[in-house]
């Protein structure tokens, strides 16, 4: 997991972001794989519709339920991103143990 962390924890300097928060919890599930714990990497660029450019971008589908975003941009919740409009809301899933 440290070597995931070194990975996808650093966010590329090229681009403006702020709100970064790591969000740990048993019981979540990727890509209908419920792996022992989930660890997302949490943060906003802004601007509306901006590609989060980190690998394994993930959408939140449901109640702890997230799928790999293969789209182009990758974001999570483009241009009606919470909990500011005019952000995008990028969640990254770190692989774990």
């Amino acid at each position: 997991m440290d070597a995931n962390l070194k990975l996808y924890g650093a966010l590329p300097n090229d681009q403006a972001y702020t709100d970064i928060t790591y969000s740990y919890s048993a019981g979540r599930s990727i890509d209908g794989v419920t792996p022992p714990v989930v660890l997302l990497l949490l943060y906003s660029l802004d601007g509306t519709d901006q590609d989060c450019v980190a690998p394994n971008v993930v959408n939140q589908t449901g109640a702890n339920t997230y799928v790999t975003d293969t789209t182009s941009p990758r974001n999570t919740l483009g241009t009606t991103s919470t909990p500011r409009a005019g952000m995008t809301r990028c969640y990254v899933y770190i692989p774990g143990p």
